[in-house]
């Protein structure tokens, strides 16, 4: 059951809004991708860079905004940043070039660097121990419902043509007057100094949790942001020619898994510590990836999506409630933010690495690396991460 009175807390129901905001910026537009590729005259490869210059920007500007978050309060930061999000969104409706798109796409991701790293944040302020967790797990199925509309509503829109997404980032200005009139989130009281800040970072950073954690984070969006969101439009178009709007429930289908599966992961936790179920995450990544490869029929799409969307419905939960239990109030804001940086990170490499995949040997190659990273992430984490990390388990 749902705790209903934490659910529809005030404060977390205005972070919801804050966290669907920020997911919109790459989950809305993947459907559109082959009529984008199609208006431009695009190698399917090229259209991977829509998701890489968005994501540029966070690599450098998620630490800085979430160490400013920290010192000078989140909707100090946070507000400019769903403004610019929203305008950047509303130029890239106006480019009259790829090129053009891309710089616009760019502006847009100033904006999108520090939105959802401090929704995740302003969840770690407000609520506390047991409460923190089940209110991350439902800002987790947010997200999942998010990802699971927007693939839908992008390709419905891109249905009347390819700059129709674009106008979804518009938006966000609800959440700035939601965060303006709404929203209480506690003072942080920063008498230190920012060489102590980076203490309590380089602290956080000796904790193997951590760099693990890290580490998964960068993998899952270098396979879910190259592999799966860049590709497999593409993958389901050229083999059965289907509709954008097909593409976009298709992808909703996925996410709608990983909803469900973030909503009941509680019941693993019982019996699985949060390490080995991150472990089995990537062997599932790895077993949808393999299956595409084979599908010969459109009914068959289905069990590789529910593979995979079970993996992501463990996977992520796991990692940021995490990262928010072994933070503390002043630094959770940055500890979060270099898990941001390090989400795009993994979404800048995705596209890149797999568009060369895609350059060696085509669609069918692009799933086969996919499946090799997924197993290798796995190999990796049994050798050098052990389930004793977590001792409370």
């Amino acid at each position: 059951m749902i705790n209903e009175n934490l659910f529809f807390n005030k404060n977390l129901l205005i972070i919801y809004s804050i966290t669907f905001t920020g997911i919109m910026g790459v989950a809305s537009i993947t459907p559109a991708f082959p009529q984008i590729a199609n208006h431009f005259n695009l190698e399917l490869d090229e259209t991977g860079l829509l998701i890489s210059i968005f994501t540029i920007p966070g690599i450098v500007f998620t630490p800085i905004l979430g160490i400013m978050a920290d010192r000078f309060g989140r909707k100090t930061i946070l507000i400019p940043a769903l403004l610019l999000f929203a305008q950047g969104g509303l130029l890239c409706v106006y480019a009259n070039s790829f090129n053009q798109l891309l710089i616009y796409r760019f502006i847009q991701g100033i904006g999108a660097a520090a939105i959802g790293t401090i929704s995740l944040t302003l969840i770690g302020d407000v609520f506390a121990d047991v409460e923190t967790v089940k209110a991350m797990g439902y800002n987790a199925v947010i997200i999942a419902i998010g990802t699971t509309l927007y693939p839908a509503i992008g390709a419905a829109l891109a249905s009347i043509d390819w700059y129709y997404p674009f106008y979804l980032p518009l938006l966000g200005i609800a959440s700035v007057i939601l965060v303006l009139i709404y929203l209480d989130n506690p003072n942080i009281d920063r008498e230190d100094n920012l060489s102590n800040c980076f203490l309590e970072v380089k602290t956080a950073l000796k904790d193997k949790r951590t760099v693990q954690l890290f580490f998964s984070t960068m993998i899952t969006f270098i396979l879910l942001d190259g592999a799966f969101l860049t590709y497999f439009p593409f993958l389901i178009h050229q083999k059965f020619e289907i509709s954008a709007n097909s593409i976009g429930l298709f992808m909703a289908y996925m996410a709608m898994i990983t909803a469900l599966v973030s909503y009941n992961l509680k019941n693993l936790l019982e019996s699985n510590s949060e390490s080995r179920l991150i472990k089995i995450s990537y062997i599932l990544y790895a077993l949808a990836l393999l299956i595409f490869l084979t599908i010969n029929e459109v009914s068959l799409i289905y069990a590789p999506l529910t593979i995979f969307g079970v993996a992501h419905g463990i996977n992520m939960p796991i990692i940021i409630s995490t990262l928010s239990t072994i933070s503390t109030l002043n630094n959770r804001g940055v500890i979060l933010s270099l898990n941001g940086t390090v989400i795009r990170i993994g979404q800048t490499l995705g596209p890149l690495i797999f568009g060369w995949f895609f350059i060696i040997g085509k669609l069918s190659f692009v799933f086969l690396g996919g499946t090799i990273i997924s197993l290798a992430t796995y190999l990796i984490l049994v050798i050098f991460y052990k389930d004793k990390l977590y001792p409370n388990n």
